[in-house]
C-alpha cells in the first residue's frame, strides 16, 4: 500500500464516503418506504456488503471514526433497544472487534 496520502488511500477514502453518502440517500426515504425494504437495500447491501469491507481495511482510529459517521445516518427508530434491525448485527459486531482494537493508552484511542 502507499503511503496515507498515496494515490491508493484518496481513491479509497473517495469511494468510502460516496458510499456513506449514498447510504444517507437511501436512509431519507424512511417513513416513505417500508423499514423491511428500505432495510435490506440500505443495510443488507450498501452497509454489509461495502462498507463494512472498507472498516476492515482502515486502522482502528480510523474504523471508529468511519463508524461514527455511519451510525449518524440511521434512523433514530431503528437504534432504540426495542427494535432489532437483523442487519446490524454484522455492524455491531465490527464495531465491537474496533473497539478490542483501540490503544487506549493514546488519546486518540479514547
Amino acid at each position: 500500500m502507499e503511503s496515507k496520502g498515496g494515490g491508493i488511500n484518496v481513491f479509497f477514502q473517495h469511494q468510502f464516503g460516496s458510499a456513506v453518502k449514498l447510504l444517507r440517500n437511501l436512509l431519507s426515504w424512511q417513513g416513505l418506504v417500508s423499514d423491511r425494504v428500505l432495510q435490506d437495500v440500505a443495510l443488507g447491501s450498501v452497509l454489509n456488503r461495502y462498507l463494512l469491507a472498507a472498516l476492515r481495511t482502515c486502522e482502528p482510529t480510523d474504523a471508529a471514526n468511519k463508524c461514527t459517521m455511519i451510525v449518524s445516518t440511521f434512523p433514530r427508530g431503528w437504534l432504540q433497544q426495542e427494535c432489532s434491525v437483523p442487519h446490524l448485527s454484522m455492524f455491531v459486531n465490527q464495531i465491537k472487534i474496533i473497539a478490542q482494537c483501540l490503544d487506549v493508552s493514546t488519546v486518540l484511542g479514547r
